[in-house]
């Protein structure tokens, strides 16, 4: 009986548990949010955190600066828990038409996120801005408000997502520091 009660007990904390519930899509939102949405996507503040969190640097990935003509980039991996391949991230600043902005992508590969998109418009303001296709790939614009600031976030998934496929999503706001 004794047995029984610990069992149903660890049961119960694990469902109220997001981690025990959450699939790749909610951990590369989550993620996403964390890193790029709720705490700005400063250009400095991500750097900070990369160093913070033991992120491994690359070489500057193209893919993760949203915007040619970026002043300054860098890019990282790193190990998200719940998820079973790395995330790139890249962070990016500049000036275009006199306003300092900054950037932050995230792209999660081999995992199921083919709802990615559907929770994050659940999950924010967002308002659809624009959309490409290029035939493979899909990439839609959102305009929402996220840390206190107006934002572009761009989604970018396959036109066709397998079972396992990638996502990629990116910030692109007015920069808060100086």
């Amino acid at each position: 009986m004794t047995g029984q009660i610990v069992i149903s007990g660890m049961t119960a904390a694990c469902l109220m548990s997001p981690p025990c519930w959450a699939d790749d899509a909610d951990i590369a939102l989550d993620f996403f949010h964390e890193t790029c949405l709720a705490a700005e996507s400063d250009f400095v503040r991500v750097s900070e955190t990369a160093s913070r969190e033991s992120w491994e640097a690359t070489a500057t990935i193209a893919a993760l600066v949203p915007v040619p003509s970026w002043e300054v980039s860098k890019s990282w991996t790193a190990d998200v828990t719940g998820l079973g391949a790395k995330v790139l991230i890249g962070a990016a600043s500049a000036t275009l038409g006199g306003q300092a902005i900054d950037s932050c992508t995230i792209a999660f590969f081999d995992g199921q996120f083919a709802s990615f998109e559907e929770r994050f418009l659940v999950r924010t303001d967002a308002e659809k801005f624009g959309e490409e296709s290029d035939g493979l790939q899909v990439s839609r614009v959102y305009v929402l408000i996220a840390g206190g600031r107006r934002q572009l976030v761009k989604v970018t998934a396959p036109v066709s997502p397998s079972a396992r496929h990638m996502v990629m999503a990116s910030s692109i706001a007015s920069r808060t520091r100086h």
